[in-house]
């Protein structure tokens, strides 16, 4: 699938893959038929040697099959996969700088399955707050889980880093000197390789 990568060429008995996003958590089921049962239990299996990536490397006997299973964060997240759209303003309604109509590659992503509900913002919110964060804007909501209406681009950006790191990942939004972003309107540095949770870019929101 889009999730993952299956290197099929390794050397008799191996099999490994690559995770395409570290968001990702993995599961290799193995059995000794197509028609199962498949099992998780490598108690009766040689070897395993796990990867740096996060993949692994069993040595067993053949013949055996093998799934790997992706898990995208529970019901959390769904994977929106990767491809060419046109991106622009197609109705001569936009600025400038939103002309022409051109094509635009897009790499599979993973996105919020639900808007960020008022319940869930209070409740990172409260931790950030805890931990080094400062919020400068107010939201408006009428229910707990109405979708969170009015806080800044910072605050969201904060927001962001703070659930990344409640939830063990690493924040993608770092101030000039390589801190953490947690407090102030200084327009962040923004690291790609990190595996935090972020905002969409433009073209990903279309």
């Amino acid at each position: 699938g889009d999730e993952l990568r299956i290197n099929p060429f390794g050397r008799s008995g191996e099999i490994s893959w690559t995770p395409v996003s570290n968001t990702v958590s993995y599961s290799v089921e193995w059995a000794s038929s197509l028609n199962g049962s498949w099992g998780t239990s490598w108690t009766q299996q040689t070897d395993i040697v796990p990867y740096p990536t996060g993949g692994a490397l069993p040595a067993v006997p053949v013949p055996m099959y093998y799934r790997i299973k992706g898990d995208l964060l529970g019901d959390k997240m769904v994977l929106v996969p990767g491809g060419v759209f046109a991106m622009g303003d197609a109705f001569a309604e936009g600025d400038a700088n939103e002309t022409p109509v051109h094509d635009v590659f897009v790499s599979s992503f993973m996105m919020g399955k639900y808007e960020v509900t008022q319940a869930l913002w209070s409740n990172v919110q409260s931790w950030a707050l805890s931990n080094g964060y400062d919020f400068a804007g107010t939201i408006s909501y009428e229910q707990p889980n109405d979708p969170v209406v009015g806080p800044s681009w910072y605050d969201m950006v904060k927001w962001c880093n703070a659930y990344s790191e409640m939830d063990g990942l690493t924040p993608c939004y770092y101030l000039e000197n390589g801190d953490v972003m947690r407090q102030g309107a200084e327009p962040p540095e923004y690291r790609r390789n990190a595996n935090g949770y972020r905002l969409p870019s433009e073209a990903e929101w279309e």
